[in-house]
């Protein structure tokens, strides 16, 4: 029984235009359009050899090659051209060399097939994720053990913003961590100009400000809450918290570092509030 596709399923399989992006949820048959898409495309005369199949996982990369198998075994089976039937089986034949796999198994094929021109040895292999680990800790505590012995002014400046509550391997798995983020953008430079932009607008119009006064507004807005019930129900809630509220909603007003002063100046010490929930 053949799939009914979608109309747009239909044109994202047979669509033959340039770049396509397909963005659909989980379970909505993307995975199958795929397939169609490929298995069209082979009919077509392209070469099962010469396609190039992308994943993130391994596991993604298997599932795609045994879900082409079968499509291409179920055309097999129904072809009733002699001539056909052998191309079909002659598909399935070649499957093995395909490129179907994840993005940096191709790359590391490539490579390996070319390590003349790429000026990498050859048999390169891929190092597993936590060799990969240990080399950019490595990596990493190595570059910053020499930016300290040269003093480097930034780096020194880092340490000391950081330092009061940070130790020096917290500070290492900071940056691993923000490099890791950065790994993951499409533009990590152009993030990072972006973040830089902040510091360079009037603070009134700055986004970050705005939102960190935002969630303070939200955080007051409970905490006055919890005051109330706290009177209503005669919980042991220091007496002057309402006020305290009441203060700091007035100081919020003036903006991000009124607020940070006052919430200096009404809580000293870190509040320590034990009652049972009602």
């Amino acid at each position: 029984m053949a799939n009914k596709w979608t109309k747009m399923q239909e044109k994202a399989i047979e669509s033959r235009e340039g770049a396509m992006i397909v963005s659909a949820s989980a379970g909505s048959g993307k995975t199958s359009v795929m397939i169609e898409r490929l298995v069209r495309l082979i009919e077509s005369g392209v070469d099962v050899e010469n396609v190039l199949c992308l994943t993130y996982t391994d596991a993604a990369a298997e599932e795609m090659k045994e879900r082409l198998k079968k499509a291409l075994l179920k055309r097999l089976k129904e072809e009733q051209n002699p001539e056909q039937k052998e191309r079909w089986l002659c598909q399935l034949d070649k499957l093995p060399l395909s490129s179907i796999s994840t993005i940096d198994s191709y790359c590391k094929k490539i490579v390996n097939k070319y390590f003349e021109k790429s000026g990498m040895p050859s048999g390169t292999v891929l190092a597993s994720p936590e060799d990969a680990k240990a080399l950019q800790y490595a990596s990493a505590s190595s570059t910053l053990e020499a930016f300290g012995d040269e003093e480097d002014e930034i780096y020194l400046g880092l340490v000391s913003f950081l330092g009061e509550r940070r130790s020096e391997e917290s500070i290492l798995n900071l940056l691993l961590n923000v490099y890791s983020f950065l790994s993951s953008l499409p533009d990590p430079d152009g993030y990072l100009d972006s973040v830089l932009s902040y510091y360079n607008c009037p603070v009134d119009q700055n986004p970050v400000v705005e939102y960190r006064l935002m969630r303070i507004r939200g955080d007051l807005g409970v905490l006055k809450g919890m005051a109330l019930q706290a009177k209503e129900l005669d919980l042991p809630y220091p007496d002057d918290l309402y006020a305290h509220v009441l203060y700091l909603e007035r100081k919020l007003q003036d903006g991000l570092w009124e607020i940070g002063g006052a919430l200096k100046e009404s809580f000293p010490e870190k509040p320590n509030f034990k009652c049972k929930p009602y």
